[in-house]
């Protein structure tokens, strides 16, 4: 059997993601913010949205949403 070339193998992928950071995106909505009127769930999807758009370095992995719930009144859903 013939040896190959190691630098064929060596060769990058064009195709390949260069992006160098990956985040979580998570989103809060607490009970008492909704009485100081600070951003809904869709406002701060935007933000972060518009966010990201501007650093194309950044790779989200996952989205995490807390619409009001606290540790007294968490329910695990299944």
């Amino acid at each position: 059997m013939a040896r190959k070339s190691r630098k064929q193998n060596i060769a990058a992928n064009p195709q390949e993601d260069v992006r160098c950071c990956k985040a979580a995106v998570y989103i809060r909505l607490s009970v008492e913010d909704t009485k100081t009127g600070s951003g809904s769930i869709e406002t701060q999807k935007l933000i972060i949205g518009r966010y990201l758009q501007q650093h194309p370095d950044i790779l989200v992995i996952d989205t995490y949403i807390d619409n009001g719930c606290t540790g007294t009144n968490f329910v695990e859903v299944r």
